[in-house]
């Protein structure tokens, strides 16, 4: 037992570059951890804003982790980065908010508009142009989507966790009378403090002590802020009336209305996920290996 756990161990070494990289695989297995923690709200978030568009939330549960699933998988195997993939938070609010529930475009409509984008998107992928448009940006410009992705987490968690109330004049301060916002409080110090005295896993035991601590909260309804899943386990069915669910005719009935739509779900998603990688591997190390950009036609393609 013990030679094979070392086999799986050299065979994950070597397969991804653990030591080359200089992380161990039990620092990977923890940064892994910590990741999951870290985006697993897209499998609650995502649901909750395409069933604006009328689609079932359990079916878009599976669809999540589905595509976090498989994004996560061929970023790792087509480009051997440490980098997690999950559907987008702002094509989903448009898809949802703008072109079915105010342009009123049938979902099967919408998704077709994704569809083609996103074949564009991996086209310029698989080409050369997309990595001379990134490599053309200039350093401040880099530096600003950096700190724009920053900004929009940021805000996401702000948001979630009550400490920025939206208003008639802007964004203001929860209230501290509320709990929840004591302890959404509490937990960015705790993360904080654990990161600046370099605790191992700092971020997960943050996550994992608010969640813990979230059973014992009340929110000034009475209800607790963490809430347990009625089924700790259940069988999962993938929705496979979704499969292939495009409706080409009506985009093409309704070529002058969704076009522009579509031109900004690709463009959207370019920048959008262009800036995160070159922001997440900048900040991990990761921005040369081999005298080549980590971020090639794999890495894109995988994206």
């Amino acid at each position: 037992m013990k030679q094979d756990g070392a086999g799986v161990h050299g065979w994950v070494d070597r397969t991804f570059h653990v030591t080359r990289r200089g992380s161990t695989v039990v620092r990977e297995l923890v940064a892994g951890l910590t990741t999951f923690g870290a985006m697993a709200y897209i499998m609650i978030v995502n649901p909750a804003i395409m069933a604006l568009a009328g689609l079932d939330r359990h079916d878009m549960i599976m669809t999540t982790i589905a595509a976090s699933v498989c994004g996560s998988l061929l970023m790792a195997v087509m480009a051997n980065l440490p980098i997690a993939l999950a559907p987008a938070m702002s094509s989903n609010l448009i898809f949802a908010q703008v072109v079915v529930a105010q342009m009123g475009i049938a979902p099967p409509v919408a998704f077709t508009m994704v569809l083609i984008g996103g074949v564009a998107f991996v086209l310029l992928s698989l080409s050369r142009w997309r990595q001379k448009i990134v490599m053309g940006f200039p350093v401040p410009v880099r530096n600003g989507i950096h700190c724009a992705i920053g900004a929009f987490i940021a805000h996401i968690g702000m948001v979630s966790g009550g400490l920025a109330v939206a208003g008639a004049q802007g964004f203001s301060f929860g209230a501290l009378r509320d709990p929840a916002v004591l302890l959404a409080t509490a937990g960015l110090f705790l993360a904080g403090a654990l990161r600046m005295l370099r605790v191992p896993a700092g971020m997960l035991l943050s996550i994992v002590v608010l969640t813990v601590a979230g059973c014992f909260v009340h929110h000034p309804d009475g209800t607790v802020v963490t809430h347990l899943p009625d089924r700790w386990i259940e069988w999962p069915h993938y929705p496979a009336h979704l499969l292939f669910s495009f409706d080409f005719h009506g985009f093409l009935t309704h070529i002058g209305l969704v076009l522009p739509v579509t031109l900004y779900f690709f463009l959207g998603d370019f920048f959008d996920a262009t800036g995160t990688m070159m922001a997440v591997t900048r900040r991990a190390g990761l921005t040369v290996e081999d005298g080549q950009p980590v971020l090639g036609r794999a890495a894109f393609a995988a994206d």
